[in-house]
């Protein structure tokens, strides 16, 4: 069941991306949510250089393991796709593959956002 659902959030992501003006905070925490549901973890987040992230429910929770996967490097932003879980568990090579993947739908959903409608990427802005 898991290779379903994996393949059902790859289609619900590519099908909201394609939409114009499409709702990328939504799209991101859908991906995130999965992540924590497909995993079994606790919770779950995006984190980005700037200290922002895209949490699942639980931003408190006191992990006592955890696995992350980078953004991919075409994503516009570093950053990374982290699920965690409150007991010691061990995540399996299983769960490493689907965050995988859903961080490639992550860095895809950034980089449709990052577009401007001439189709040229926008400059991230300046650090502070």
């Amino acid at each position: 069941m898991t290779g379903q659902r994996v393949l059902e959030q790859v289609l619900r992501t590519q099908e909201a991306t394609a939409l114009p003006g499409f709702d990328v905070d939504r799209v991101l925490r859908s991906v995130v949510e999965e992540a924590r549901a497909l995993t079994g973890a606790d919770a779950a987040a995006i984190l980005l250089p700037d200290r922002s992230r895209i949490a699942s429910e639980a931003p408190e929770l006191h992990a006592e393991s955890s696995l992350a996967v980078p953004l991919p490097r075409s994503a516009p932003t570093a950053g990374a796709l982290t699920v965690y879980a409150r007991a010691e568990r061990r995540f399996t090579a299983e769960d490493r593959q689907v965050l995988e993947l859903l961080a490639g739908l992550i860095g895809l959903t950034l980089t449709r956002a990052a577009l401007d409608e001439s189709g040229r990427p926008l400059r991230p802005a300046p650090a502070r």
